[in-house]
Parts: C-alpha cells; structure tokens; sequence
C-alpha cells in the first residue's frame, strides 16, 4: 500500500470531521447565544466528535422546537439525519482506522461528511432565519 495515499487520505478525513465539529459547535453556539451577547456556556474544548454531536442533538432539537413553527418538523429530520450520519459516518471512520488502511475508503467518509456539511449548512440558514427574539 502506498504510504504517501494513505497519509494523504489520513489527513483528509482528519480535515473533513474537524470542519464538520466546527459546524456543529456553530450551531450549538448560535442556539446558547444567539443575540451575540456573549452568553456563559460550557466549554466544548476536549470533546470527542461524538461529544459534540451529542450535545448538537440536546440543544439544537429544544431549539427548533421552540423557534421553528410550522416548518419545525421538517428542519428537525433534517437535522436529525446529519446527526445520525455524522454517527454512522464516525462509526465508520473508527473501523476503517483500525482496520487496515484503504484510502478509498477513508475518501469515501470524507465525501458522505461533504453531503452532511451541506445539509448542516442549511440546518444553520434556517435557525438564523427563525430567531427573532423581541417579536
């Protein structure tokens, strides 16, 4: 196997999960504070991938209930699905890394964290668009 591939694809996906922590914790930051006041909230520094979406799951959910209406359960799958694949996808990641090592496998991790970032993405949009504290 060649070293240099699977170095490279390594690296990729390292890339790939820490983009899609930072999605999360955006979204966890939004959902405690998100006037920008600077509100008190629990340090996520030293979590583990699955931490993180852990407490995605237990902020964002009482978030889009109380904020998103009628379109509420729609935005709810929605982020429900990218949590349940950013499990699966970790799941995998773990396997393939103590495993050994292909990097195609570890590029197709990469590309299902891709899809999940896109729809985090929009996820985000929406709980921006339904905030309107003071109305």
């Amino acid at each position: 196997m060649d070293e240099t591939a699977i170095d490279g694809a390594i690296g990729r996906s390292i890339a790939a999960f820490q983009t899609l922590e930072d999605q999360f914790r955006r979204i966890i930051s939004f959902c405690t504070d998100g006037r920008g006041r600077g509100a008190a909230h629990t340090s996520m520094a030293g979590e583990t991938f699955a931490d993180t979406i852990q407490r995605a799951e237990k902020i964002v959910h009482p978030f889009i209930n109380r904020w998103g209406g009628q379109n509420a359960p729609s935005i709810r799958a929605q982020f429900q699905d990218a949590i349940d694949s950013s499990r699966l996808l970790d799941q995998r990641r773990n396997r393939i890394v103590h495993s050994a090592l292909a990097p195609a496998a570890l590029d197709s991790v990469v590309a299902g964290l891709s899809e999940v970032s896109s729809a985090l993405d929009v996820v985000h949009r929406q709980l921006m668009h339904w905030y309107r504290p003071g109305e």
